[in-house]
């Protein structure tokens, strides 16, 4: 569901809120678009087709699914295609964390993949979920790829560190690569994992 809002922080403030606990319950004001749950309040705004499903009780996933078939086939067209992996909470059957591997099709492009999409739920970060992640991940490229490569907000500086010792090593930045909703540019440093390095560093260590 696409929400938009007034304040970030609020938003944030619910996300992680929900994170925490997916049994909260939400309470909506169609009337005035404030959004509240345990004592977070933000103001949002809702696309007309799900504020009226609301209002008339319709909650029609299906429809909003017809709706945005295209955006649906795209991403099971990229579930087959690529590899993607989840870890899950063992009391609630809950996912707690994603990643995935995008294989190159080029011709001169072959020996690498594109790490993207590595995501630990908040709560569960520190809890080993992420090196498990990339342990399955680096698994399966090994022997398939020559070179991983990834992309990571610069300012994101607990991410590279773990990508870092993961054995990914930075080569270069690409200023202003993305921009968030508030209009702020972002930098992203470009990272690659080469295997061949990968054993030298291992042999010269022995």
């Amino acid at each position: 569901m696409k929400l938009s809002t007034r304040s970030k922080y609020g938003l944030r403030a619910l996300m992680d809120l929900v994170e925490r606990n997916p049994q909260a319950e939400i309470r909506i004001d169609l009337a005035s678009g404030a959004c509240e749950a345990d004592g977070v309040r933000c103001n949002v705004s809702l696309p007309p087709n799900v504020r009226d499903a609301f209002a008339t009780g319709a909650w029609d996933t299906t429809g909003l699914l017809l709706e945005r078939y295209q955006e649906v086939d795209a991403v099971a067209a990229r579930l087959q295609r690529d590899f993607v992996i989840g870890t899950f909470n063992a009391e609630d059957s809950l996912m707690i964390g994603v990643g995935g591997l995008a294989w190159s099709e080029g011709v001169k492009t072959r020996h690498k993949a594109l790490l993207y999409g590595m995501y630990v739920k908040a709560a569960d970060r520190g809890s080993g979920a992420a090196d498990e992640i990339m342990k399955r991940l680096i698994e399966e490229a090994r022997g398939s790829v020559e070179i991983v490569t990834l992309t990571v907000v610069s300012t994101n500086f607990r991410a590279l560190r773990f990508y870092e010792r993961w054995g990914f090593r930075a080569y270069g930045v690409e200023e202003r690569s993305a921009k968030n909703g508030d209009g702020d540019y972002l930098d992203e440093t470009l990272m690659a994992l080469r295997f061949a390095d990968e054993k030298r560093r291992q042999d010269e260590s022995r």
